[in-house]
């Protein structure tokens, strides 16, 4: 086993192409006993020069199903890179074309990284400066057998300016776990894409990706935030995302697998959210009465979404492929289309309810073929003047309400649990000088 520690008073400084700031390695190794590498950073480490990696710990292989290898890097310093293809902290198995790898890969700061250079030079094309990376390192891209897990962790800071860098990585090419953990902190990826090229230039604040097999999964939270052209993006088998009290400035974009996010507390999404294929869910869990979520953007792509919890969540455009939507508890409060489709199914159960927001030149609406089914005693639909509106526009939206606006489309319904039309209760909610919510009936609407 190999242990590399640079202390809070060390410093370390290269300039050259390769000149990395520290490198560990284990070569061989594959019927013998367990390896570890371990590299711990506290001090200061600053390279200038192409593929200068600030630190590298990796293996040539993951050793053996019995005695899998064992690469982690940690930053509590700082780490900086000036050169192309250049990343801040690594912790990698190579495997090359073998097909099949053990072991597991572990990188983690809790200092500062920071990265400029941008992607390879043609011979490394897909290579980036990226900040934390653990990563399975396949030069065919083909799943590898028998992967274990990458992990990336991050509760410090994080920047990267290159073109398609991103500021966490966790990957597998194959049947292990790739996660990423972000328990506060903060990353930035800035680089914007150009569309006069071929090759996506767009900065990834968080990517976590493993084959059709594995699965990958993030988790935000502890007043994280993600500043990104993307986000957040996830790849494999099935993956999820959970996102609780963070900011995702971004889109956020999943892949061909059976996806999941999960939004609690006050987790805000500033960006639009895609779903690949797959059997896709969105599960709003606000399980506080102060906790109010957000998606500021357009979700597509999606089968299934629910809202839990007594808080707020809100949403702006959703378009489903799939066809079910059920509000448990709580306010789901809807400023765009709420879109089920012609077959789409939507249930407001007992302690929820279905909030739709006035703008002065838009407002909340739904389409569900198969109608929204009401089991509510009183089946309610709620009117609020959206929030952040200046005082003229908050006297604009609430003429639009006095003058009528049809909440929902052709063809969609009101029902109860029998399938028979129901006369909905219109309520509004104001919010009082005081700060609280403010409920009052002001009519019905068939």
């Amino acid at each position: 086993s190999v242990t590399v520690v640079n202390e809070a008073t060390g410093s370390v400084q290269t300039a050259g192409p390769r000149t990395f700031g520290i490198q560990t390695s284990i070569v061989g190794g594959r019927t013998s006993a367990s390896a570890t590498v371990t590299v711990t950073n506290r001090g200061s480490v600053e390279t200038r020069g192409w593929n200068a990696d600030g630190i590298l710990a990796l293996a040539s292989h993951g050793g053996s199903e019995a005695n899998p290898n064992a690469i982690r890097t940690t930053n509590a310093g700082t780490v900086r890179t000036l050169g192309d293809m250049a990343s801040g902290i690594i912790a990698s198995l190579d495997v090359r074309d073998r097909g099949a790898s053990f072991g597991s890969v572990r990188a983690e700061n809790a200092g500062s990284i920071s990265t400029s250079g941008g992607p390879g030079d043609g011979t490394y094309p897909t290579q980036t400066a990226s900040g934390v990376v653990a990563a399975f390192f396949s030069t065919s891209n083909d799943e590898i057998a028998d992967a274990g897990d990458a992990t990336a962790v991050n509760s410090g800071t994080v920047t990267v300016t290159g073109a398609g860098a991103a500021g966490l990585v966790a990957r597998t090419y194959g049947t292990g776990a790739a996660t990423v953990e972000m328990n506060g902190g903060a990353v930035v990826a800035s680089s914007a894409d150009d569309p006069a090229t071929t090759v996506d230039e767009a900065g990834i604040g968080i990517w976590a990706a493993t084959g059709a097999s594995g699965r990958a999964s993030v988790t935000v939270g502890n007043a994280a935030v993600v500043r990104a052209p993307v986000a957040a993006r996830l790849e494999g088998g099935s993956t999820r995302l959970d996102l609780s009290s963070g900011w995702l400035v971004g889109d956020v974009r999943f892949g061909s697998g059976n996806d999941t996010l999960n939004i609690t507390q006050s987790g805000v999404i500033i960006g639009d959210v895609a779903f690949g294929d797959g059997e896709d869910a969105l599960v709003l869990d606000t399980s506080s009465t102060a906790g109010t979520g957000s998606i500021a953007g357009s979700v597509t792509g999606l089968e299934n979404m629910v809202k839990r919890g007594p808080g707020y969540m809100r949403v702006r455009d959703v378009t489903f492929s799939g066809s079910r939507l059920a509000v448990e508890d709580g306010v789901l409060s809807v400023r765009g289309h709420l879109d089920l489709g012609d077959d789409g199914t939507a249930t407001i159960q007992n302690m929820g309810t279905l909030q739709v927001e006035i703008a002065p030149q838009d407002h909340g609406r739904v389409t569900a073929g198969n109608g929204v089914h009401y089991e509510n005693a009183v089946p309610t639909v709620q009117v609020a003047l959206a929030p952040g509106l200046s005082a003229a526009d908050r006297n604009l939206a609430a003429q639009v309400a006095q003058n009528g606006i049809k909440i929902f489309s052709d063809g969609t319904n009101a029902i109860d649990a029998q399938g028979q039309p129901v006369e909905l209760t219109l309520t509004t909610e104001t919010i009082s000088e005081a700060g609280e919510r403010e409920i009052a009936t002001v009519g019905t609407m068939s």
